[in-house]
């Protein structure tokens, strides 16, 4: 297996060991021409992992409603990822398609991070109610605190 690559099992393994843990109040930054704020957060795991963990959350500045809390492992390997109002169509389980729809994904051997389905398990509708729930689903304690974001304004300077 690559340095880079994971298996479903270690993953899952990973998410129910209840040793994930992510803490603190960061700040988001501006990303993607100034249309995207940003949040990277370290995830603490045991040592016996050897592996990096993180979250990125991303919110459109200009749409709020449409962000994507993604969970990767190595740093780059996406293993669980939420678009809310997201838009694509699955690639390698089936044809479904999100047009501006809520959806998941999640690490499997046979098609990588690119098994997407439609959640029934999200009750928030932004990004701070929703992101303990994206933890929890993923095992991952969640002590961190998402701030409010900053106003849509700062994006018009220089532009």
């Amino acid at each position: 297996m690559a340095l880079n690559k994971v298996s479903e099992g270690e993953v899952d393994a990973a998410i129910r060991s209840n040793t994930l843990s992510v803490t603190g109040r960061p700040s988001w930054s501006i990303v993607a021409h100034k249309s995207w704020y940003r949040i990277v957060l370290p995830v603490t795991c045991p040592e016996s992992l050897r592996t990096e963990l993180r979250i990125v959350v991303g919110v459109n500045a200009i749409d709020p409603s449409k962000f994507s809390i993604t969970f990767f492992w190595h740093r780059t390997v996406r293993v669980r990822g939420l678009d809310f109002n997201g838009s694509h169509r699955n690639s390698h389980v089936n044809t479904e398609e999100w047009e501006r729809r809520t959806h998941k994904h999640s690490w499997r051997d046979a098609c990588e991070s690119e098994f997407a389905y439609t959640p029934t398990d999200i009750t928030g509708r932004t990004v701070q109610e929703v992101f303990p729930e994206f933890c929890t689903e993923c095992g991952i304690a969640c002590q961190a605190v998402l701030p409010e974001l900053p106003p849509a304004s700062m994006f018009n300077d220089d532009v």
